[in-house]
């Protein structure tokens, strides 16, 4: 770890390090929260997933829908690639859906 870390959270639960895809926060159960009050100093990357589950640009609307399903997510990152972890968006379940209903043949 290092002693300095750069993050922010352009979405919630996201974080970037240098312009890269580097992790997601982590809900914590309700007792967490007086742990966070002893630790007010404590780093982002104590509080957060490296390499979460994410799908990259080239992947399918099914292979996004099923590994939400398959985790349980509500949302899920997108990359541009697995190796350079660029973050491009995020995708929700309900937005796959919105797409495929004003798609639907009339």
């Amino acid at each position: 770890m290092t002693d300095a870390i750069h993050a922010t959270m352009p979405t919630p639960g996201i974080i970037m390090v240098d312009s890269g895809f580097a992790g997601v926060k982590c809900a914590r159960p309700v007792w967490a929260r007086h742990l966070m009050s002893l630790k007010k100093t404590a780093p982002v990357a104590d509080f957060m997933r490296t390499d979460p589950l994410a799908v990259t640009l080239a992947d399918t609307t099914l292979t996004a829908g099923s590994t939400m399903r398959d985790h349980q997510l509500t949302w899920l990152p997108v990359l541009t690639d697995h190796d350079s972890r660029h973050l491009v968006g995020c995708l929700k379940p309900h937005t796959i859906l919105a797409y495929a209903v004003r798609h639907l043949p009339a």
